[in-house]
């Protein structure tokens, strides 16, 4: 469930609506390619604290990225990855 993402982290699922293996992380991360459901997601949660989550589609912060808002909360069919991310706009 997506309660189950701890305050300050950013959590990942394999499956629809918040089923299947969980990975969360936070603070920044040059590398997330370690870590496998980030390569393969359909669930997330945004629960961070004071910050938004910039994702990358590539390792060290490079390639295609965006913004996920605090609270910010998604799932569906469509599988995600992400390689790498920083926390910005913290207040």
């Amino acid at each position: 469930a997506a309660s189950d993402c701890p305050s300050g982290w950013y959590c990942v699922w394999s499956g629809e609506n918040y089923t299947g293996r969980m990975q969360k992380v936070e603070g920044n991360n040059a590398n997330l390619t370690q870590f496998a459901v980030f390569q393969g997601f359909k669930s997330r949660y945004q629960h961070g604290k004071n910050c938004d989550f910039k994702w990358y589609s590539g390792t060290n912060y490079t390639g295609s990225s965006g913004i996920i808002k605090r609270g910010s909360k998604l799932t569906g069919s469509t599988t995600h990855f992400i390689k790498s991310n920083k926390w910005v706009n913290c207040v």
